[in-house]
């Protein structure tokens, strides 16, 4: 009986020692970071243009720098391993749904008249995201990427035709060297406003086609995996408007619509089609057709100055094209997540601690029953 109790009590001591070594180097590993809003962001370029502008007007002209999206509250993250750090998010670290939209006139393209943007964003949506250093499995470390052509992910150029695809675009991704690879996949859901007015046609009648109208609810074709696809449909169509009143605002010499008046006709609305790929702390780069110039390029880098304990600025950003059926219009996207995490909450490692030492106390007391 004693020898039986006895060999009872050293599996119990093992058992024990196991369970403390197991439950305490997660608790180690494991770090729980609470974000901080003020330095925290997400950006989202499309075009030459970064949205919502509501973040990016300076404050004398009607921008609200505090309107950006960024992480609401006191969220956390987690973090594991060492140099770099690993990180997941759990869905809606950014969610921000801006009180009004804002309307802007765009003076250096004539066949654009104006912008309107109210977009809300809701980010990781679907589950959780995570970011994380080495080799990918989906993706090459460095790739050049044409949408629909058979070279990927060696594509060449940026027009299409042979193998190099059916589109004129080309996204280039070069890692960077914080991490072989550092980065991953995150769906970022967009909602609310974003319509612009086009100039349809100036004789004998001065149009104006008023597109994309309505609230919509998207996911944006960068973040998610390696050749991302999406199509969007076309919609009930744009209206047509004819000679709508410009009104003057603080802008200066430059007037917007507010109010069109009732629309002369209605044509077909165009449905899209995207291509996106995922986060990295590398280089992105987008180049397509566009004008006024024969190209527009926009660029993006990320970069990962954390300490190895995981405490500092992250930034990834993500690229993808979006393309028109019928006008065969290509637009590109960037996206950037930039992330402040300060020190590490240290009362999550305690509790794990608590709860080991909890666990083997239960442990003792059935051995000894």
């Amino acid at each position: 009986m004693r020898e039986t109790e006895s060999m009872a009590k050293r599996w119990v001591a093992l058992l024990a020692s196991a369970l403390l070594f197991v439950l305490f180097a997660s608790a180690a590993n494991a770090k729980y970071f609470t974000v901080t809003t003020e330095q925290s962001n997400l950006t989202y370029q499309t075009g030459n243009t970064v949205l919502p502008i509501l973040g990016n007007l300076p404050t004398a002209s009607g921008g609200t720098p505090a309107l950006r999206w960024r992480p609401q509250g006191s969220p956390l993250i987690e973090g594991t391993g060492t140099s770099p750090v690993s990180l997941t998010i759990a869905p809606g670290l950014i969610s921000f749904q801006p009180s009004s939209p804002v309307i802007l006139p765009v003076p250096s393209i004539p066949s654009y008249i104006q912008f309107t943007t109210g977009l809300a964003a809701y980010a990781p949506n679907g589950g959780d995201a995570t970011f994380k250093p080495g080799t990918k499995t989906s993706r090459p470390a460095n790739f050049s990427w044409c949408p629909g052509a058979s070279a990927n992910p060696a594509c060449t150029t940026v027009l299409a035709g042979g193998s190099q695809g059916s589109v004129s675009a080309i996204i280039k991704y070069t890692a960077g060297l914080e991490g072989p690879q550092y980065g991953g996949t995150m769906n970022i859901l967009t909602s609310g406003q974003f319509r612009w007015y086009t100039v349809e046609a100036t004789l004998p009648t001065y149009k104006v086609r008023l597109n994309n109208d309505g609230s919509s609810t998207e996911t944006i074709v960068a973040g998610p995996g390696y050749s991302n696809y999406r199509v969007a449909t076309a919609g009930s169509g744009d209206k047509i408007f004819n000679s709508p009143p410009l009104v003057p605002t603080y802008y200066g010499a430059y007037n917007i619509i507010t109010d069109p008046g009732t629309p002369a006709s209605t044509v077909a609305g165009q449905s899209s089609k995207g291509w996106g790929m995922p986060f990295t702390t590398g280089t992105v780069y987008i180049k397509v057709p566009f004008y006024p110039s024969p190209f527009l390029t926009i660029t993006g880098m990320g970069a990962d100055n954390r300490t190895p304990a995981g405490v500092g600025n992250i930034s990834m950003v993500a690229g993808g094209v979006l393309t028109s059926d019928v006008t065969g219009f290509t637009v590109p996207q960037l996206i950037t997540f930039t992330i402040n995490v300060p020190e590490a909450e240290k009362v999550s490692m305690l509790a794990a601690g608590v709860g080991a030492l909890g666990l083997i106390g239960l442990v003792r007391r059935r051995a000894s029953a």
